[in-house]
């Protein structure tokens, strides 16, 4: 079954990612928007030490690049991070494979500053955005063709916020767009899916990921205020 095996706690730690977030916004004052730090993002590759937190697996590196210094465990304890090269090795060559992202609201004019990177690094993969029915409807018919002439499949879903949330603050909290994000988790239709945000600028091959990935495996970096995965 084509399939990526996820776990139940991903839930729990995206609450966890939100409400870090959500102390940082707090101290911002009534009435601002919610701001993204567009130099981060959903990457695989963390750039900075940080503490040590469950489930963060990550590509090890070169003598060629920079990275953190023990900065993956396995939930108890510092351990070699995982070397994603060999991961993949055991992975599917002819992989059904997706590049995901989303948007919440109203769309700005320039939505995909860097799709041509994306397809240049994504290889076969599809690309993937993200929307809830009712954000979609404010889709422009420029938009739309920008949509079309990229090849960009648009999934659109019937939530932002799971339903029934007890959580739900009506401003200053950047909830919708963190957690429209679990719907990638229901690609189950692909062999390997990787989320990154819309304006990530690829640098490199990603297939590696695409076919760890697909060996069950769930690839993530914990977040900038040392929640145990990050949301952007």
């Amino acid at each position: 079954m084509r399939s990526v095996i996820w776990s139940a706690k991903l839930l729990a730690l995206l609450t966890t990612a939100s409400a870090a977030k959500q102390h940082v916004e707090n101290r911002r004052s009534n009435g601002s928007q919610c701001e993204i730090d567009s130099s981060q993002g959903l990457q695989l590759v963390q750039t900075r030490r940080q503490s040590y937190e469950p489930l963060v697996i990550q590509e090890s590196l070169s003598t060629q690049h920079s990275g953190c210094i023990d900065c993956c465990n396995d939930g108890h304890k510092v351990v070699p991070c995982l070397d994603v090269d060999a991961c993949a090795a055991t992975g599917p060559e002819q992989g059904n494979y997706a590049v995901a992202f989303s948007y919440t609201g109203k769309l700005p004019h320039n939505f995909l500053p860097n799709i041509l990177r994306m397809r240049k690094h994504a290889g076969e993969a599809d690309l993937i955005l993200i929307m809830t029915e009712s954000d979609a409807q404010h889709l422009d018919d420029q938009q739309k063709r920008t949509l079309y002439v990229n090849n960009v499949k648009l999934r659109l879903v019937g939530w932002a916020v799971p339903p029934d949330m007890l959580h739900h603050p009506e401003e200053n909290w950047c909830g919708p767009q963190d957690f429209v994000r679990l719907h990638a988790l229901a690609l189950e239709d692909y062999d390997g899916v990787v989320y990154y945000d819309s304006d990530v600028e690829l640098q490199g091959d990603i297939t590696p990921m695409l076919r760890c990935a697909a060996t069950g495996r769930l690839l993530t970096t914990n977040g900038g205020l040392g929640e145990p995965l990050s949301v952007g």
